[in-house]
């Protein structure tokens, strides 16, 4: 940028005698920076979910889907409401269940 277009940007400002000598040149770009500090690495992240988290959580939306008060209480969980600990309610545990059990033998 010029000095001109310097001083159009900064006109009224109390910065305009601090900026009315300097030019802008040019940004180097810092893309090959990284190589020189080592290779690159790469993250990845690995799936902890087991297979009957998985299950328990399919049967939990089937559930929730046909039943209002677990539909609520799922969303509760969700929206940090309520803790995860209001699934491992005994009388809750084993509807899931009983969904997972009914999707197990239709399955097969």
């Amino acid at each position: 940028m010029s000095r001109i277009a310097l001083k159009s940007f900064t006109s009224g400002s109390s910065h305009t005698s601090y900026f009315s000598g300097v030019t802008m040149t040019g940004i180097r770009s810092c893309s090959s920076a990284t190589s020189e500090f080592g290779p690159v690495v790469k993250i990845v992240q690995l799936s902890m979910i087991s297979e009957d988290t998985l299950k328990f959580s399919a049967a939990l939306l089937k559930l929730a889907s046909q039943d209002a008060a677990v539909h609520k209480l799922f969303v509760e969980v969700q929206n940090l409401l309520k803790p995860r600990s209001a699934y491992r309610n005994p009388e809750f545990v084993e509807r899931v269940k009983a969904v997972m059990a009914e999707r197990q033998v239709a399955s097969n």
